[in-house]
C-alpha cells in the first residue's frame, strides 16, 4: 500500500481515507469500531490507523517470526525460480531495512551449495540479475545429471552382457534323453563345469529341488556339475 502511494506521490493527508475505503468486511468493521473508541473530536492520521492495522493484522509476533523465516530461508529442494519466490514473500514482512547488496548476499547464502559454488556476485548489481544466473546455472547442473545417468546405464548394460556371457563359459548343452559326458547319465538341459576345485559337491536339480549328491573326481580335479533336467 505504501509503495502504491510513494509511485502515486500521494499527500500524507489522503494516505488514511484511501486507505479505509478500500476496507471490506471485518477489516471495515473493525475500523468504526476502532474510531468508536476515539476521543470525541479527535481525527485519526494516516500514522494511526497504520500503527493499529499492523497490530491488528501484523502482531509483532507474528512480524518477528516472518523475519526469523527469512533470515533462516535456505532453497532446499526447491528450484531457484521457487526459492526465489518465497524469498521475496517473506522479504515484505522483514523487520530490517535490507539494501540491494544486503539483499544479494543473503539470496546467495541461502542458494544450495552446487549452484552456490559456481555463483559469483561480483558485477551483480541487482537482485534480479543474480537470479537469472543461478538459474541458468541450475538448468546446466541437471542436464549434466542427465548426461551422467545416461553414461552409467550404458556401462550397466555392458557389464551385465559381459557377466551373461563369463556365467556361461564352458556350458554343455545335453539333449534329451542322452548320455551326458560329464556324469554318465542320462538327463537333458545345461550342464556347467568349474574346473580347479580338488572334491566339490555335485547337486542335481530338478525343478528347483536337490534330489542327488555326490562327489565327483575327475583326473585328480574336481568338478562341480549343476544339472538341470529329467534323470532317467
Amino acid at each position: 500500500m505504501e509503495k502504491n502511494f510513494r509511485t502515486a506521490r500521494c499527500p500524507e493527508e489522503f494516505k488514511k481515507d484511501l486507505a479505509v475505503h478500500y476496507l471490506r468486511g471485518e477489516a471495515d468493521h473493525w475500523w468504526k469500531n476502532f474510531k468508536r473508541g476515539l476521543p470525541a473530536g479527535y481525527v485519526p492520521t494516516w500514522e494511526d490507523f497504520l500503527r493499529e492495522f499492523n497490530n491488528k493484522y501484523f502482531p509483532r509476533e507474528a512480524m518477528e517470526q516472518f523475519d526469523h523465516e527469512f533470515m533462516e530461508l535456505r532453497q532446499g529442494t526447491r528450484t531457484v525460480r521457487e526459492y526465489d519466490e518465497e524469498f521475496s514473500r517473506l522479504r515484505r514482512f522483514t523487520m530490517k531495512n535490507f539494501g540491494e547488496q544486503d539483499m544479494i548476499q543473503r539470496f546467495m547464502r541461502g542458494l544450495r551449495v552446487d549452484i552456490r559454488t559456481r555463483t559469483s556476485i561480483r558485477g551483480c548489481t541487482s537482485l534480479v540479475e543474480l537470479v537469472e544466473e543461478a538459474a541458468r546455472l541450475e538448468i546446466g547442473l541437471v542436464e549434466e545429471v542427465m548426461d551422467l545417468k545416461k553414461a552409467q546405464a550404458k556401462v550397466t548394460k555392458g557389464a551385465e552382457s559381459q557377466k551373461r556371457t563369463w556365467d556361461n563359459r564352458g556350458a554343455v548343452s545335453v539333449q534329451n534323453g542322452q548320455h551326458c559326458a560329464t556324469c554318465g547319465k542320462r538327463h537333458s538341459g545345461l550342464v556347467r563345469v568349474r574346473v580347479g576345485i580338488a572334491s566339490v559337491v555335485d547337486k542335481l536339480v530338478i525343478y528347483g529341488r536337490i534330489v542327488q549328491e555326490k562327489t565327483i573326481i575327475a583326473g585328480g580335479v574336481g568338478s562341480q556339475v549343476i544339472l538341470q533336467g529329467i534323470v532317467e
